[in-house]
């Protein structure tokens, strides 16, 4: 084979139809039927018209079977070629009823879908056998290809053959019609090589039967060109039956009749006898003068044969007479004229008008001239009929010499792409006879000069088409009631019954399944081969899916599932959170909870301190057996107790929620001291607190009292008063303002047991500790932070000094510092505070490159050693620090020398939860933090600081810091909330002092040109607790 190539040809649209194809596909499964239904199964049978050689990712063929109810797929298998059923020819594949998982379906309608797939060919091919004596014929007219995938004759040949006789090499024919699958064998009909007449004679002329159609019901649609049988009849599918669809009775000798003539080519239905619509058009060569009219027959509902006359559409276009012609009817209504010229230099040889009839449209001669004004028709020398495949993306014409032309129709405007034409070269003999497509765009042609139907398949590449049968119901038994799922409290249930009901032909048997296994009777099971099944006792190994199967004579039907369960415990939806309070305050806890018990959905309540039940006391102990607990007077004492509830239901099982931490801390005492009412003023309201707690240990119960206990003998005497004529530091007198008694002026800091506000350069009373990269780390004690537009700290008095601490300025190493002030140790019950800002090179929200670092602080050191991310076993403190962009999966962090790489995620530590997320900025719990900016002068000095934080994020506002330890306990505190507690039996602590520092999270250097990325510390305090 030879291709002849204008322009490249690429294929249409999709057909609109229940196959899913293409007409630029070449596969497809046609012919597709149900052969039996037996209890045994459903056999399907489907015929390719090629190999399914399978494209890409797609086997050869896939198989499902489909509810009709809802067009799920219930089974679906794949066959890779070469495997049988790939091949092309008849297959067939029985279904026995199964699903995916080999459980029998219901009883009930199903279909099969068939999708074959193959990787196409590169160029027009011939797909057809020319050796095959199906393929044999002597005198061969017309042909046509059922394009209908809703039919059961999807993709059948038909073939006219006008003279019996032999082929050389073939078989001996008869005059009328062949049928033949899409493969080109014989058709269901098994005619072999014997004509089908439908019972006319087709023997009256070398041109009988001539061009088919099919028509939209599957009919069979002959005109006849003879004088002495001119008309169009029509055939049923399988050609038992042709009756004159156009009145003949007065047909004269020259083939005209008073309704019609000789049918110089196809006879085209549109619409069907049976809607009442049906209309031929045709090309008469003798009704009315001039000769070759485009008729329009409108039969509509009959009766037949009709004596309607015709409506003539168009006479001037096709008068030269003894010309072969065609017409073929686009979707869209426009007809296609076509015409026998040899030179094509007079007409043009193919017309397209509107669908009236009346409007030229486009010619081929024109078309021509418009892309070569010199150059005769390029469709000349049509001969053997004109086609157009089922949604009207291309056009085929059968040439003199048995060429094929295909030319694509252009979607805009539904003309002819003359440009883009390519001529396949189907043939080199004469007189081609007749040509189709079928439904995915191969070409069927039939030549004298041949002899033989030829299919060729189009250049398409990898392809896929689908067909479906008609629908089927599968035999067996019908269900009555289903076993009824049931729910069981708990293992020990003492019996449990399941059980169907059902109607059949003949005697019923049955078989009980468990997780699709089938069950024998013995054990806790008996019944199983009886409509009822008995479990008796259940226990947790019975729980599960349970079915029968019910059999009669005609199969098997299986019921609906059944689930055997139990009851589910009580599932927490909402766990306690820990808790710090202020000594002598209240304080509640609750638990949300849920349970899968429907019938008794109760559930009851206990709270557990340190896995001790809670008993209600009325006073301090309230809700202990509710899903609210409340504790009043908490104590100091009770700091680090630990909280949770177990829910029961109404099957006694239980559920524990989270534990929660209830941390303690004592009242804060104003400042100065002995302020109690905190009014600022040390007077006679706080003179009058103090005589009430002045009366020694026995009045030593309102904790507000141990604010005046200076010396911390648990007694407020005389001591803690002081010499009211001569004061004494840290005593009440010291700070008394009475009207005649000024107050000391150092009095506020006389509670304090370290107070650093940097205000001083106090840069020798400190120690700094640098870890790996010590050239780019710095301390700076003595910062004027308003360099860089930062405001006063709270508590500064106006002045803007403080200690800025920076990590990584130069060299991309995992490092960081520490620094601690010198000589200090801290020891009982105190609490580290300071003002903390953390600063980031921008933009704010996200940060600019390099720009996560973490902040800290810390107790427990003896301030010898670096202390950051990376110090490891040389931790000797309980530190915590924060990001200040929000940068971080571990924005909030808590090392101790337990977690020298951190508390990790999920870790009990954190207070916002035991999520996986519980120290990153984007937990709900950190959400108080978050949209600030930069302040208005740094903003100014640096435009690079733009946006606002990221909620959760801590930079850019002064953070109130705190480290309380209380007891046994260290607690982290930010504006108020606490973030972290750590048990401090559970790690060692190296001292007594405290440290601050600053770390990168990786070795990476920041861009930083104006050097924005660091941590400030502000007017650090540590009090006595």
């Amino acid at each position: 084979m030879s291709l002849v190539s204008h322009r490249c040809f690429c294929g249409a649209a999709l057909i609109a139809a229940i196959a899913v194809a293409t007409a630029d596909a070449n596969i497809f499964p046609s012919a597709v039927k149900i052969t039996s239904v037996t209890p045994g199964g459903v056999t399907v049978r489907y015929i390719l018209n090629e190999d399914a050689d399978g494209s890409g990712g797609n086997p050869g063929v896939q198989i499902r079977v489909l509810r009709a109810s809802d067009h799920v797929a219930v089974k679906t298998v794949q066959l890779t070629a070469p495997a049988a059923g790939t091949r092309r020819g008849a297959s067939t594949w029985m279904w026995d009823k199964t699903d995916d998982v080999s459980n029998p379906v219901p009883q009930g309608e199903y279909y099969f879908e068939i999708t074959a797939s193959d990787d196409g060919h590169a160029i027009w091919t011939q797909i057809s056998d020319d050796a095959d004596d199906n393929n044999k014929y002597n005198s061969l007219r017309g042909v046509a290809v059922n394009r209908n995938p809703e039919s059961p004759y999807y993709g059948r040949i038909y073939v006219s053959n006008s003279v019996a006789g032999t082929v050389s090499g073939g078989p001996t024919l008869g005059d009328g019609i062949y049928m033949r699958n899409a493969d080109c064998s014989d058709s269901d009909v098994g005619q072999g090589f014997t004509a089908r007449t439908g019972g006319q004679d087709w023997t009256l002329s070398a041109n009988s039967p001539f061009r088919l159609r099919v028509g939209e019901d599957d009919s069979l649609f002959i005109a006849d060109y003879s004088d002495a049988h001119s008309g169009v009849y029509m055939a049923d599918p399988d050609v038992n039956g042709a009756v004159d669809v156009l009145d003949s009775s007065d047909r004269a000798s020259g083939g005209l009749s008073s309704v019609h003539g000789s049918i110089v080519g196809s006879a085209v239905p549109v619409g069907t006898l049976a809607g009442g619509d049906l209309q031929i058009y045709a090309i008469d060569e003798d009704y009315p003068s001039p000769i070759n009219s485009l008729m329009r027959w409108d039969v509509n509902a009959g009766p037949l044969p009709s004596t309607n006359p015709p409506t003539l559409l168009n006479s001037p276009l096709l008068a030269v007479f003894d010309v072969i012609c065609d017409v073929a009817r686009a979707p869209d209504g426009k007809l296609f004229l076509m015409q026998y010229r040899y030179e094509g230099s007079d007409v043009a040889s193919v017309f397209v008008l509107s669908p009236d009839g009346g409007t030229i449209l486009w010619d081929s001669l024109a078309a021509t001239h418009a892309i070569d004004p010199g150059a005769n028709d390029y469709l000349r020398q049509c001969y053997g009929g004109i086609a157009l495949t089922s949604d009207g993306s291309m056009m085929a014409i059968a040439k003199y010499a048995s060429q094929t032309m295909i030319v694509p129709i252009d979607p805009g405007t539904g003309l002819p792409d003359l440009a883009s034409r390519v001529e396949v070269a189907s043939g080199s003999a004469a007189y081609s006879r007749g040509i189709d497509l079928d439904a995915v765009g191969n070409v069927y042609l039939v030549t004298s000069g041949h002899a033989r139907l030829r299919v060729w398949s189009p250049p398409t590449g990898a392809n896929s088409s689908t067909t479906q049968s008609g629908t089927f119901t599968t035999a067996g038994p019908t269900i009555l009631t289903n076993p009824q799922s049931q729910t069981v409290c708990s293992p020990g249930v003492p019996s449990v019954q399941l059980s169907v009901t059902a109607t059949g032909t003949g005697t019923l048997s049955y078989l009980w399944l468990k997780n699709n296994s089938p069950l024998a009777n013995g054990g806790h099971y008996s019944g199983v081969t009886t409509n009822q099944l008995t479990i008796s006792p259940v226990d947790a190994g019975d729980l599960g899916v349970y079915r029968v199967e019910v059999t009669d004579s005609n199969g098997t039907t299986p019921s609906e599932e059944a689930l055997l369960a139990m009851y589910a415990a009580p599932t927490i939806t909402a766990n306690p959170q820990t808790q710090m309070v202020t000594a002598g305050d209240s304080v509640g806890f609750s638990v949300g909870a849920s349970s899968a018990v429907t019938p008794s959905p109760t559930l009851s309540y206990q709270w557990r301190m340190n896995d001790v039940n809670l008993t209600d006391d009325g006073v301090n102990v309230v809700g202990a057996t509710t899903a609210n607990l409340m504790l009043h007077n908490v104590a100091v004492s009770g700091s680090g107790a630990k909280l949770h509830a177990v829910v029961t239901d109404t099957c006694g099982q239980s559920a524990s929620s989270t534990v929660a931490t209830l941390l303690v801390v004592e009242i804060p005492c104003h400042d100065p001291f002995a302020d109690s009412d905190g009014d600022g003023d040390v007077d006679m309201y706080d003179f009058g607190v103090f005589q009430s707690c002045f009366s020694g240990l026995e009045f030593y119960t309102d904790p507000a009292c141990r604010c005046f206990d200076r010396d911390g003998n648990d007694v407020v005497n005389a001591v803690d008063l002081g010499d009211p004529w001569n004061p004494q530091p840290n005593t009440f007198m010291a700070c008394f303002s009475g009207a005649a008694i000024p107050a000391d002026p150092d009095c506020d800091g006389e509670a304090a047991s370290f107070f650093e506000d940097f205000d001083v350069d106090h840069t020798a009373n400190w120690v700094v500790n640098k870890g790996p990269n010590p050239d780019g780390s710095s301390a700076n004690f003595f910062f004027d932070y308003s360099t860089v537009g930062i405001p006063a700290a709270p508590g500064s008095n106006g002045t803007t000094r403080g200690l800025r601490l920076a990590a990584n300025v130069t060299g991309a190493t995992f490092s960081g510092l520490s620094v601690s002030p010198a000589g200090q140790s801290f020891s009982g019950d105190y609490t580290l505070e300071c003002y903390m800002w953390l600063n980031y090179n921008g933009p704010l929200n996200g940060g600019g490159v390099g720009s996560t670092q973490v902040t800290g602080l810390g107790i427990g050191t003896a301030g010898g050693v670096a202390t950051w991310a990376g110090s490891g076993a040389a931790i000797d403190s309980v530190h915590f620090g924060m990001t200040g962009d929000g940068g971080s999966s571990a924005d909030f962090r808590a090392y101790s020398s337990a977690a020298t790489t951190s508390y990790q995620d999920g870790s009990s530590v954190y207070i916002a939860g035991p999520e996986l997320t519980n120290r990153n900025s984007t937990h709900p719990y950190y959400s108080v933090f978050g949209g600030q900016g930069a302040p208005a002068t740094q903003l100014a000095l640096f435009s690079s600081q733009t946006g606002v934080t990221d909620v959760g994020a801590s930079g850019f506002a002064w953070r109130h810091v705190k480290v309380v330890k209380s007891g046994n306990f260290a607690i982290w505190i930010v504006e108020g909330t606490p973030l972290v507690f750590v048990d401090l039996t559970t790690v060692a602590l190296g001292g007594g002092n405290i440290l601050f520092n600053q770390y990168d999270i990786n070795a990476t250097v920041a861009t930083d040109p104006n050097q924005l990325l660091f941590g400030l510390i502000d007017n650090v305090r540590v009090s006595p607790n």
